[in-house]
């Protein structure tokens, strides 16, 4: 488990987000771009590719992408 200010996902990696307002719904489908300063969480900008713009999340918004590692990435 990282320690306060570390990142525990990759740039590269692929990810499911949550929606801080409906944890139970996971979209799969992204991709970490950028690592963003962490101020009191880890942020990270992640991209689908069905979009043109980052979006900026938190760590506890993010998951390992099972599905993506199934189909080869």
């Amino acid at each position: 488990m990282p320690t306060s200010g570390e990142h525990l996902f990759a740039v590269g990696q692929a990810i499911s987000y949550a929606d801080d307002g409906q944890p139970e719904t996971w979209k799969g489908g992204y991709e970490i771009i950028r690592l963003d300063d962490p101020q009191r969480e880890p942020q990270y900008a992640i991209r689908s590719a069905d979009q043109s713009y980052d979006r900026i999340v938190h760590e506890h918004e993010l998951r390992e992408d099972l599905c993506a590692r199934a189909r080869g990435r």
